[in-house]
Order: structure tokens, then sequence, then C-alpha cells
């Protein structure tokens, strides 16, 4: 009744048993399916993720709801072909325009707090460079959030960071 009020006229509602039209329908219906368990990972509605995100703050004790979160990590294969990675979220989405992969450029060992501080000071070090337009458009924005994977030394090498460059308390 709602979609024939809708459409203005009378409305047939048929569900094709076999064939092409069956296959069609399955595709559709596993597309839906795919789509609410994203929807469920990661709410399009803005008013969800604002809640998300104010959760956040109050966990963490901030003055604010992080705007932009970036999170950094270092992966390697035995001490070799090691890379930092950097993934970015704005109000609680992925902006995977400004996902980064860092080369380490340092030696190839296992040395993950060395590889930590050569990639956050490449990342910060870019965003301060402000006469330079490439290191503006890799690096638009500070984060409001930083979150390294490691644990207490990780911690310690990013906050040295962020302290030699004068961006602690922003």
């Amino acid at each position: 009744a709602w979609l024939a009020d809708r459409r203005g006229g009378a409305v047939e509602i048929r569900q094709p048993r076999r064939g092409r039209k069956r296959r069609l329908l399955a595709l559709a219906v596993k597309n839906a399916e795919q789509r609410l368990g994203q929807e469920l990972a990661v709410p399009s509605h803005p008013d969800l993720r604002g809640e998300g995100l104010e959760q956040l703050r109050s966990a963490l004790g901030l003055p604010h709801a992080p705007w932009r979160l970036e999170c950094v990590d270092i992966s390697n294969f035995h001490g070799k072909q090691a890379v930092g990675s950097l993934v970015v979220f704005e109000h609680g989405l992925p902006r995977r325009s400004h996902y980064r992969r860092f080369r380490i450029r340092g030696p190839q060992s296992p040395d993950d707090f060395r590889m930590m501080r050569e990639v956050l000071e490449r990342r910060f070090a870019g965003a301060l460079q402000t006469e330079d337009p490439e290191a503006e458009r890799r690096f638009p924005h500070l984060p409001d959030l930083l979150v390294v994977d490691g644990g207490k030394g990780q911690l310690g090498v990013a906050v040295g960071v962020l302290e030699e460059l004068g961006l602690t308390g922003q």
C-alpha cells in the first residue's frame, strides 16, 4: 500500500525463483547485507559518529572531542623491509586520501624506537614547513589525537618528538 501510494498506482511485488533474475536478487541481498554491516561498523549518521567521539573524549579526559585522529604503526619482516603507516580519521570516518606509508630510510635493523622516531619526525616536520606548499598538501592538519602502536617506549619516542618540535600542548 505504501509503495502504491508513493507511485500513484498499483504495485505488484514478485520474487524470482530461478534463473538470471534470481541471481540478480541474490546479489542485491548480498550487497544490502554488506552495506548494513559497514553502517553498523562505521555509522554514516553524523549524530552516531559524534556520540562515539564524545565517548572517546570523555574516556580520555580530553577538553574536546577529537576531530582528527592519526594512528602510526611500524611494520617489518624480521627487522627488514621496514615501513611506517599513518592512518587518519576525520570526524570519525577514515580519510584514506591522507593515509601515508613511510619507507624507513635509516639502517634496516630491528629498532622499533628509531623507526617510530623517523616516521614521526618526517610526519610532523613536514607539517611545520608551511613555506613548502608540497608539505602543506601532504599534511594539511595537526591531529587532535595521536595514537602510536606499541608500549611505553614508543609512547616515550612520540612524546619526545613532539617536544623537540614544539608541538606539546597543541
